[in-house]
């Protein structure tokens, strides 16, 4: 994320001024580069299938700026609960371009969107009772389904979610003849952006479809849609050039197949839509010296770049008032919690040697950082966008919550 020189009293100050009213971490949210990213995915995987299809996961980031902002540029949403199906409904979400996944959804949830016209996925056999129930309901509309198909890979080899073929026959045994259900297609969703794994997840929903969807005489038959899930890319710097490699891996196996010129295809980009769009900014606290090696101590935490992965290699910046000698070294980055593990970088590259008061700067935090927000012993942080250069020079995206809205709900007695 540009945001100045790594020695800049402008950017330090600008800094210095959110801290005042922010608290010593926070996260940098810049909107143009969550833009320039939708766009290059657009146009990266529509080389190749011209009508694809996007769906935003926001369980990778519910910010609703973020969300607004993605729903802006034309893509729908997926969600996989009752609250983050609010919440695209509540930002206007078109509901045919909203999807809705899960395994432990609230029936009422379903229910609500399914006649709202949003597209089902049905992934428990139990959702077919739902589903059933709320046709009976239906008079007008018809509810529209996919069904979510298990699809292992060779980095993935055991996925816990998703009909095994023989599964997902009788799914659509089980609604195909239910009046108002409109089974559109299936889908997969698998976390490997290998091309290996795009090719195997196409494969088996190419093979699903032909099953499933034989069509009749004189019909080339196959699912109005398929849906590829996410993982077009892993969150690498390049991530055009591989989702247009993964999306020229579709196009080919769909011409495999009769119906492949026919189907619609979607993809559910989450995690590479919005990593770069996020930096934690952090305030140095301590730094000591310690055998081998120097411990600079800030006031974030790995609960707050990386609490599902817990990685330790995201790019790093110092933020210094006025330039200084540069150091070299092992200089390690500890998190302000007393977790013994609480690193947040094995290295700080070279530059300004760290001091009390300075900041760092973690860059491409965005995905699974803020809708894995920890509460771990404070609340969790502000989410500010930059307007400008000075201090000041900047508008709140999310209030950091007090202690009595991040306690609400517990009984604190007298």
């Amino acid at each position: 994320m540009p945001a100045g020189p790594a020695d800049g009293s402008a950017e330090w100050a600008w800094c210095e001024s959110v801290a005042e009213e922010s608290g010593g971490a926070f996260y940098r949210y810049d909107e143009d580069v969550l833009r320039r990213t939708v766009a290059e995915i657009t146009d990266a995987a529509r080389e190749h299938l011209p009508t694809m299809r996007f769906h935003y996961a926001y369980k990778a980031n519910y910010t609703p700026a973020v969300c607004r902002a993605v729903a802006d540029m034309g893509w729908g949403a997926e969600v996989d609960s009752p609250m983050l199906l609010w919440l695209a409904q509540r930002i206007g979400v078109p509901a045919p371009a909203i999807a809705y996944n899960g395994i432990a959804r609230d029936p009422r949830s379903v229910r609500e969107a399914l006649l709202a016209g949003a597209v089902v996925n049905i992934d428990a056999e139990s959702d077919v009772e739902v589903v059933r129930a709320t046709a009976r309901e239906s008079v007008d509309l018809p509810l529209h389904v996919t069904v979510r198909l298990l699809s292992p890979t060779g980095r993935y080899a055991g996925p816990r979610l998703g009909q095994t073929l023989e599964g997902a026959h009788r799914v659509v045994a089980a609604l195909r003849e239910v009046p108002g259900v409109e089974i559109l297609g299936l889908s997969a969703h698998v976390p490997d952006a290998t091309p290996e794994g795009m090719r195997t997840r196409i494969r088996t929903l190419l093979e699903a479809g032909t099953r499933l969807f034989p069509g009749g005489p004189g019909s080339v038959g196959g699912p109005r849609m398929i849906c590829v899930g996410g993982a077009l890319s892993s969150r690498s710097t390049d991530i055009a050039t591989e989702v247009s490699a993964n999306a020229a891996i579709i196009a080919a196996e769909l011409r495999t197949v009769p119906w492949g010129s026919t189907v619609e295809v979607a993809a559910e980009p989450g995690g590479a839509v919005v990593a770069a769009a996020f930096d934690l900014v952090a305030r140095v606290v301590d730094v000591r010296e310690q055998p081998g090696r120097t411990v600079i101590n800030v006031a974030g935490s790995i609960l707050d770049t990386s609490p599902n992965t817990r990685r330790v290699d995201f790019p790093v910046r110092v933020i210094s008032p006025s330039p200084r000698e540069r150091a070299g070294g092992v200089r390690l980055v500890g998190g302000g919690t007393l977790i013994d593990g609480d690193w947040l970088s094995v290295d700080v590259p070279e530059g300004a040697s760290p001091q009390v008061g300075d900041f760092l700067a973690f860059g491409g935090v965005g995905a699974y950082s803020v809708s894995l927000d920890s509460h771990f012993g404070s609340p969790p942080l502000a989410i500010v966008s930059r307007t400008g250069e000075g201090p000041g020079a900047w508008t709140r995206v999310r209030d950091r919550p007090g202690f009595a809205e991040t306690l609400a709900g517990f009984d604190l007695g007298t």
